[in-house]
């Protein structure tokens, strides 16, 4: 029989044919679990009679309405039961679709004959009906899915974003956070963690995480006595030293009547600096008859080299300089005075073309903010989360660098060699066409479906493969589609789902992807929670698991010590002679032999114990095992003395390895750990699953830098070229 059962017919309506007004059909499962059965009913509008002359009566209520009923072998009482209704005709509301579901278990003596789902159209149009019936097909725990989910969200470390559960919930069996962890900063002085402060929900400064800089932060300067994980100040202290304060040419500040602002600025190249200011809302009076002045200084000097009025009745301002090769000889830094002279209270937006802007020192966090943990108040999605579902504190990234190896990992189980994420420069020269096989051809190969939603660009398409195959780019689709599929429980295997990159567009206020310094963790959560709330109230959720993680721990301190001991001198792992010790993962490239920094990471399923966590060793590649576990396993095989994998963990038959084969994505992948473990539960709750709690989206602000070489930018220019 095809797996999931599908069936379609069309049933009338009870009141004209009783006999045929409901669907039978008939089913067995393959193993003992849970039975789920999901109904689509389309109501079908009879027209509307011709009016009879005198008569207006209004047309008669259209209803449709249909009960599933789930029957066991040989029992006329459902096991499960459920009525939908909807008006087809009647407004406000309506609707010609309804959706019912049902669930329950069958036990290994549930199994010798078939069951029967029962679909009654008990209103007064015909329904045409789609009914699916999942069960398990597999044993053990990742039997119990169906679906696997996984949001990827970017550049935040465990600590930062759960080790409050310890430090201020009390939580015992969460490794997280104490008030005694601690880095030193300048002149030693200890740097102790500390909460965000309640409007710090957006860093504003993107932390070094490449290779370089993870080793630096988890060997650092350990003389305080600190094992490990001991350079995450100072290695903060020197990125802020050594990188460029740009910005974008672009502020915007309210400026009361009389007042000015300076921005302070440097050209980019010999040439005009244009300037350009818009006012809201434009002064229609002035004392002096002068909305606004600019102004722009050389470095160093009060003389000003342009300056200009603009009369009131004006709603822009614009100032033209040329500057000389001889005025960027001059160090320093340039400034644009920004001048209200009317006599009213404005918003004055500046951009300045042809220019590098400086960040205002009030901008830039100081390196002891590296320390700062967010919780509950900023994170209630994740904090609901954390309470009913499963967290895992042994969750690392699979490299100790930054997003793109760690995203090819994820996706492939490797990297093909690359330790860092390409610059702008090298994708717009260079763009990656990857080779690499992905997990989602590996399912095609199967004939496993999946689909890829995402916000505005999907990370998948830098691989050659599914950016040049109609076939794998027509399962690429947008989010909002994901969230009617939930709707309807119309889930394939795999959903993988990208959130909005930081840079993609250019527009910071869009990023929901927790990436800083974009990333407004409010915006993340918001994420999160529609996600969820589809998945939970989807009649899909009984066979769904969904997993949240995080690419890399973007530059943020974390306590606990990556397993895998650096090969010698390993600041960077360009050197093919270098191997990294025993202690590390399995790898097909001996350079790679650690992982990286522990990541947030949730697995949301009706079936992990409420409020528990993982002990167990997992990285990106767990995602994969998962995966090929669920949905590629092959026969068992039985071999002396060979380390086969089973689904639940290894076992023996007769002093014999045994266990079903799955396809290998490389070394790393064979070895991972799969998510079966946490998949405990024997029965449904009861209760059905909370709902996320409202999150208010952050107020716009001014914008964050722009840097070219971030991922969004770095992914934009690889896909689209600019």
């Amino acid at each position: 029989m095809v797996y999931p059962l599908k069936v379609a017919q069309t049933i009338p309506p009870s009141d004209t044919a009783p006999s045929t007004s409901a669907m039978q059909v008939p089913f067995r499962p393959a193993k003992a679990g849970l039975i789920n059965v999901i109904v689509t009913g389309v109501g079908i509008i009879p027209p509307s009679p011709p009016p009879h002359s005198g008569e207006n009566d209004p047309p008669p209520v259209s209803v449709l309405s249909l009960r599933l009923d789930l029957l066991k072998p040989g029992n006329a009482t459902p096991v499960a039961s459920k009525t939908v209704t909807a008006r087809l005709n009647a407004p406000p509301i309506v609707r010609n679709r309804v959706i019912a579901s049902g669930a329950a278990m069958a036990t290994a003596g549930d199994l010798a004959a078939d069951w029967t789902v029962r679909v009654t159209n008990i209103g007064n149009v015909a329904a045409t009906c789609d009914v699916t019936v999942r069960y398990q097909t597999m044993d053990g725990n990742l039997g119990k899915i169906d679906h696997i989910v996984v949001l990827m969200m970017e550049n935040r470390s465990f600590d930062q974003m759960l080790g409050y559960l310890s430090l201020e919930q009390g939580r015992t069996d969460v490794d997280g956070l104490k008030t005694a962890y601690f880095n030193r900063g300048a002149h030693d002085i200890p740097i102790n963690v500390k909460p965000f402060p309640e409007a710090g929900t957006r860093f504003k400064f993107d932390p070094g995480h490449g290779w370089p800089d993870t080793y630096e932060q988890l060997e650092g300067d350990n003389g305080a006595g600190l094992a490990s994980n001991a350079g995450f100040v100072k290695n903060f202290a020197n990125v802020l030293a050594k990188a460029p304060r740009q910005s974008p040419q672009h502020d915007s500040t309210t400026i009361a009547q009389g007042d000015s602002h300076t921005i302070l600025f440097r050209p980019v190249m010999a040439g005009p600096v244009g300037v350009r200011t818009d006012v809201n809302p434009t002064s229609p009076h002035a004392e002096s008859g002068f909305l606004g002045q600019l102004t722009i200084r050389r470095p160093g000097s009060s003389t000003s080299v342009t300056a200009s009025k603009f009369r009131v009745g004006a709603n822009f301002m614009t100032l033209t300089y040329n500057a000389t090769a001889a005025d960027l000889a001059v160090a320093g830094d340039w400034t644009c005075e920004v001048a209200n002279l009317s006599d009213t209270i404005a918003t004055f937006t500046t951009d300045i073309a042809n220019a590098s802007g400086m960040r205002d020192p009030t901008e830039i966090e100081p390196p002891d903010a590296i320390m700062n943990y967010h919780n509950a108040a900023h994170l209630p999605v994740y904090d609901m989360l954390a309470r009913n579902f499963l967290i895992c504190d042994r969750w690392h990234a699979s490299l100790p660098t930054d997003t793109w190896p760690n995203r090819l990992y994820a996706l492939t189980g490797g990297s093909g060699g690359l330790d860092v994420t390409p610059s702008g420069s090298d994708v717009t020269s260079n763009p990656p066409g990857y080779q690499l096989k992905t997990i989602f051809e590996v399912l095609q190969d199967h004939g496993v479906d999946w689909m890829i939603h995402f916000s505005d660009l999907p990370y998948s398409l830098i691989f050659k493969k599914l950016a040049q195959d109609a076939t794998y780019t027509a399962r690429m689709r947008s989010l909002h589609d994901f969230i009617q599929q939930a709707e309807t429980g119309d889930l394939p295997a795999l959903t993988w789902l990208d959130p909005n990159f930081s840079d993609v567009p250019d527009d910071d206020q869009l990023a929901d992807d927790d990436h800083p310094p974009h990333g407004d963790v409010r915006r993340g959560q918001q994420l999160v929670g529609r996600i969820y709330n589809a998945l939970a109230q989807s009649p899909a959720w009984p066979k769904t698991m969904f997993v949240i993680v995080y690419d890399e721990h973007g530059g943020f301190y974390d306590h606990v010590r990556p397993p895998g001991t650096p090969a010698h001198n390993s600041a960077t792992p360009s050197d093919p002679n270098e191997t990294s010790a025993a202690d590390g993962p399995a790898d097909d490239d001996p350079r790679f032999r650690r992982y990286g920094v522990r990541v947030p990471a949730f697995v949301v399923s009706p079936w992990v114990t409420a409020k528990t966590v993982s002990k167990a060793l997992y990285d990106h590649t767990s995602l994969l095992r998962t995966i090929l576990s669920r949905f590629c396993a092959e026969p068992p095989v039985i071999a002396p003395r060979v380390a086969v994998r089973t689904i639940g963990g290894a076992g023996t038959i007769g002093g014999l390895r045994v266990g079903p084969r799955v396809p290998s994505m490389g070394a790393r992948t064979d070895r991972a750990n799969d998510l079966g473990g946490v998949l405990s539960r024997t029965e449904l709750p009861v209760v059905p699953a909370p709902p996320a709690p409202a999150v208010m989206a952050p107020p716009h602000g001014a914008r964050a830098a722009f840097d070219s070489n971030q991922f969004g930018a770095v992914l934009r220019r690889a896909l689209v070229g600019f």
